[in-house]
């Protein structure tokens, strides 16, 4: 097996011409990411805002079936099961 050093000298002299360029570029590229990972961090951060909760007059309401969600842990929850219990809240909300 044939290992190769991927990583960069930048001052060696092979890279006097454009060492310059190449290090505006990576701090462009660096503000990019900073940018937008503030943005993600800003979007997560916000308050989810809370007010009253509205009953609609004519609509059930499944206490119960909301109960279930609640209860359910989700880190431990395959792809499987949770289809499983979509199909059984589902078969729920049918019969009310």
């Amino acid at each position: 097996m044939r290992l190769i050093d991927s990583h960069t000298h930048l001052d060696d002299a092979q890279f006097n011409e454009d060492r310059a360029a190449v290090i505006e570029r990576a701090r462009e590229v660096l503000k990019l990411h900073e940018r937008s990972e503030h943005a993600v961090t800003e979007e997560l951060a916000k308050p989810e805002v809370q007010g009253p909760v509205q009953i609609r007059l004519f609509e059930p309401v499944g206490y119960g079936i909301a109960g279930r969600i609640r209860g359910v842990n989700l880190d431990q929850l395959r792809p499987i099961e949770a289809l499983q219990l979509l199909a059984e809240l589902q078969k729920e909300l049918g019969r009310e």
